[in-house]
Parts: structure tokens; C-alpha cells; sequence
């Protein structure tokens, strides 16, 4: 990320209206929000949030600066404006995948995981060479929906696609832990430390953008139960 980002600015000093260096800016950002790389989460948001600004000042009918802001401003916990900033996108472009699947991001987080379920779906048929994030959110559905048996295929694909995606082994502990797959769960734990070795729940949960308190309380009790 740090070194995309120089490559941005030496693109901007060449081309200051250039609005896709900008947007491209804002999502390193967001991806540094996303998967908390910033010890200054508020900072690192306001940045992102420049960023994209910058281009939309240049150009606000590319979607891709829309995905940027609707990340950053869910992980600032601006729920709606992060679900406007999305559906701007998708209004924008209806085939682009990515932000389609980020709808259905920003739904589980808000506690409506059966329309994220359905966006889930329009995402994968749209992009059926989807990488990881897609079976995450996918899972994510599965997982405030009661159905942790999905879940956990879900998730198991995740760890597959990418053995060190730390979100992925969370969400197969917390789903193994709520199957009653205790020793499944504690597996996934140990492998979290391995990646984590500082990983705390009370981290988790101030990183964590859910809405309602009672669905970040049935994931943290989850973990809790798993071991971590």
C-alpha cells in the first residue's frame, strides 16, 4: 500500500487532473482501513476521504471513487452515508462487481444480512472469477442468517484462497465455535495467534463496524468461546 501510494503521487505530479490516481488513492485507504494496517483509524479515514473528494472534483461519474468513500466511511461507522456512497456506484455502473459485493458488505454490517445475501449473489454472478473478499462476504451473510453450515464452506474457502487472511480465520473460529465444533474452533484460534500473535477481542471489536451492538456481541462472544 505505502508503495502504491507513492506511484499515485508521482502519477498526480505528472497528470494533476488525472481522477483515477486519486480514487485509486483514496482505495488504498479504505483497504487500509478494511484490514486494520492504521493505528490511526479517524486519520487514515480523513485522508482516504480527501482523496476521493480530489476526484470527484475532477470526475464524479467514476464509480470507483464512490467504493473508496463507502468503505471509509463504514469503517468510520457513517452506515448510511457508506450505503449511499455504494448504491451511487452501482447507480453509476450496475456491473461493477466489486461495488456490488461492497453492498452487500455494508448490509451485513448494518444488520440486514438476507439483501446483502442477495447482493452477495449478483456480485458472484457478475464476477464468477471473484478472489476471497467475495467468499467472505458471502459467509458473512450465512452468518447472521442462522446458517453456519454454509458459513463455514464459506469461510474454508477463504482460508484456501488465501491461507493468511486473518478476517477468514476469525469468522471460521467464531462459525466452528457456534456449531459446537469446539476443537475446530480452538484450531482456528491457535492459527489466528500464529498470524496475530497480539490479537485481543477488545481490538476486535473496536474494529469491527456492525451497527446493532447485539451482532457484534454474537461474533465477540463467539471468538470468546473459541478460545481467543
Amino acid at each position: 500500500m505505502a508503495q502504491s501510494r507513492d506511484d499515485f503521487q508521482r502519477a498526480n505530479a505528472l497528470s494533476p487532473n488525472y481522477a483515477r490516481a486519486h480514487a485509486d488513492m483514496a482505495v488504498s485507504y479504505a483497504n487500509t482501513l478494511r484490514f486494520g494496517w492504521s493505528d490511526t483509524p479517524d486519520e487514515t479515514g480523513r485522508i482516504g476521504l480527501f482523496h476521493a473528494e480530489r476526484a470527484l472534483a475532477i470526475d464524479d461519474r467514476l464509480p470507483v471513487v464512490y467504493f473508496a468513500q463507502g468503505m471509509i466511511l463504514l469503517y468510520l461507522n457513517r452506515h448510511d452515508e457508506a450505503l449511499a456512497a455504494t448504491r451511487i456506484a452501482l447507480e453509476i455502473d450496475p456491473n461493477y462487481a466489486d461495488s456490488q459485493a461492497q453492498f452487500a458488505f455494508v448490509l451485513n454490517y448494518m444488520g440486514h444480512p438476507a439483501e446483502g445475501l442477495e447482493a452477495m449473489r449478483r456480485a458472484i454472478r457478475l464476477n464468477p472469477l471473484h478472489d476471497f473478499n467475495y467468499r467472505w462476504v458471502l459467509g458473512q451473510s450465512y452468518f447472521y442468517l442462522d446458517l453456519y453450515r454454509e458459513a463455514a464452506a464459506a469461510f474454508e474457502d477463504v482460508i484456501q484462497r488465501n491461507p493468511e487472511a486473518i478476517a477468514g480465520h476469525l469468522m471460521l473460529a467464531a462459525t466452528y465455535a457456534l456449531l459446537g465444533r469446539i476443537d475446530d474452533a480452538q484450531w482456528s484460534a491457535a492459527e489466528i495467534l500464529t498470524l496475530q500473535p497480539g490479537f485481543t477481542l477488545r481490538e476486535a471489536r473496536a474494529r469491527t463496524p456492525y451497527r446493532n451492538p447485539r451482532d457484534l456481541d454474537r461474533y465477540i462472544d463467539a471468538l470468546a468461546k473459541a478460545g481467543l
